[in-house]
């Protein structure tokens, strides 16, 4: 759905409660930021910012106004322009980033005596990979009217 007060409303009601971790249990979610790119970012201030609900005669009170902090990523203006995300911090936070070995392992050159010195040299090639443990803390939408 389009960025607009349904489709965030939506992510929580709706999808949110359908996310379920490895053992098919209902992860608990709470979103608390929303990403967007500079193409969405007024759209998002008008949304987040106003105390009146946008797009209503009567100007209600507004729901979203301060529920999500807002975070602009210049990368995504190009062709993700009409995408957003929200993001739980919380649970972002306790499973994070990894750094971690790939299955290649490590491989070991040595040891190399240099008689001279009395030094024992020895290498290792390592490959490291970033990743993340907890993919379901973020969740992304089109950014379309498309189902």
């Amino acid at each position: 759905m389009d960025l607009a007060e349904d489709a965030l409303e939506a992510a929580e009601t709706v999808t949110a409660p359908a996310i379920t971790d490895d053992s098919d249990q209902v992860i608990g979610l709470k979103y608390d930021t929303l990403l967007v790119g500079r193409q969405k970012e007024w759209v998002a201030q008008r949304l987040l910012k106003s105390t009146g609900r946008v797009g209503t005669p009567n100007n209600d009170f507004n729901l979203l106004q301060g529920r999500y902090k807002l975070a602009t990523l210049d990368f995504m203006d190009s062709s993700y322009g009409a995408y957003y995300f929200l993001k739980d911090s919380m649970l972002n936070n306790q499973e994070g980033f990894v750094t971690y070995l790939e299955s290649q392992g490590i491989n070991k050159d040595g040891p190399y005596i240099d008689f001279d010195t009395k030094t024992i040299k020895n290498s290792w090639d390592m490959i490291y990979t970033l990743g993340h443990n907890m993919y379901q803390s973020y969740l992304g939408s089109k950014g379309t009217n498309s189902v």
